[in-house]
Formats: structure tokens, C-alpha cells, sequence
């Protein structure tokens, strides 16, 4: 008899850790979701951040670009913007007060500073913050680097015209400089199973 229970308790827990497996594989696959759809985010909306700023650039110059990226930059961020997706650009030392991290964002880009890698939180069973860092690249620097070294005077005068409170300088190529925060939400009662 005794047997018998023991080998019911063997198969009990095998057959529990098989579930619990296969519930962390069910999680797993989802969240690959997540950051394949925030990845595929990511780059449409940069690209469009990016292809935009350059044509202000070819036009008025850096100069030009900062005044530019005054009126057009929150906007642009939000083109791919959905009933079921926000998508933000969130910075410790901002430019724009609209890029200010909340709690969440500040944790988060605390834990992106150490390892630089994209990162999920799920609040909910009905919302998933995905988050990508952004990193300085060196066409950055002419806005956002030294303003001694590595911005024109006209650049400089511009953003402090612009921004007076301006946090986003003294970067180095390679640096943090925020990171991408994208909310994916389900406003049905069901719970987040694909996009």
C-alpha cells in the first residue's frame, strides 16, 4: 500500500512538472511575441525618427534639426500609435519634460544601464511594457555629446534657447541615453495571448 502511494506521489509531482514546464514554455513563446512586435516597433518608428531628421538636417543643418525636433519629435513617436499600443522615448536626463521616466521607466533604465539589453515587465494579465535601449551612436554626439567638443555653437545656442532646462549632453558613442518604452494593452477582459 505504501508503494502504491509512493509511486502516485512520484507521478503527481512529474505530471505537475511537466505543467509548470510547460506554462513557463507557454509564457516564454509569448514574450518572444512581445519583443518581436516592440523590436518590429522600434524600428518603424525610429526609422521614421530618423529618415525625418535627416532630411531636417540636409535642410537647415544641426541647427535647424534641434528646432525640429522641438515641434516634430513627440509627434513622430507617435505615429504608430494604437488604441492597444503606446510608444514613448524615455530618458533620466531629457531634453523633452514628455521624455520624463515615471517609477517604472527610472527602474527599468537603471537595470538598462547595467546590461543594455531589451527587457519585458508584465504589470497585468491585460498589459506588457517592453523596453529597448537606445544607445549613442556618433551622429548623436552633434546634439547631444560635449558641447565644447563635439557640438557647434549654433547647435548649443539653439538647445538652450529651446530647451532651458536641457539634460541630454555631455554623451559618449556607446552611452545610454534612454530607452524605448512600448505598452502593449488589452482593453477586452481576456488576457494577452498574441498580438
Amino acid at each position: 500500500m505504501m508503494f502504491k502511494i509512493r509511486i502516485h506521489f512520484l507521478g503527481l509531482m512529474l505530471l505537475l512538472t511537466a505543467c509548470t514546464n510547460s506554462t513557463k514554455n507557454i509564457e516564454s513563446k509569448s514574450d518572444s511575441l512581445y519583443i518581436k512586435e516592440g523590436d518590429s516597433l522600434v524600428l518603424a518608428t525610429f526609422d521614421t525618427l530618423r529618415i525625418s531628421l535627416q532630411k531636417a538636417i540636409a535642410q537647415n543643418g544641426f541647427e535647424g534639426a534641434v528646432s525640429y525636433c522641438n515641434v516634430q519629435a513627440l509627434s513622430l513617436t507617435n505615429v504608430y500609435k494604437s488604441e492597444d499600443v503606446t510608444i514613448k522615448r524615455v530618458s533620466t536626463q531629457f531634453r523633452n519634460h514628455g521624455n520624463a521616466p515615471d517609477s517604472l521607466e527610472r527602474e527599468v533604465l537603471k537595470r538598462l544601464a547595467a546590461i543594455q539589453k531589451p527587457e519585458l515587465v508584465r504589470i497585468s494579465v491585460n498589459e506588457v511594457h517592453y523596453f529597448k535601449p537606445i544607445i549613442i551612436q556618433p551622429m548623436c554626439l552633434a546634439c547631444h555629446g560635449n558641447p565644447q567638443k563635439d557640438m557647434q555653437p549654433a547647435v548649443v545656442q539653439a538647445i538652450n534657447h529651446l530647451y532651458p532646462d536641457d539634460r541630454a549632453i555631455n554623451y559618449k558613442e556607446g552611452d545610454l541615453r534612454g530607452a524605448w518604452h512600448i505598452i502593449f494593452r488589452n482593453n477586452s477582459n481576456e488576457p494577452i495571448s498574441r498580438l
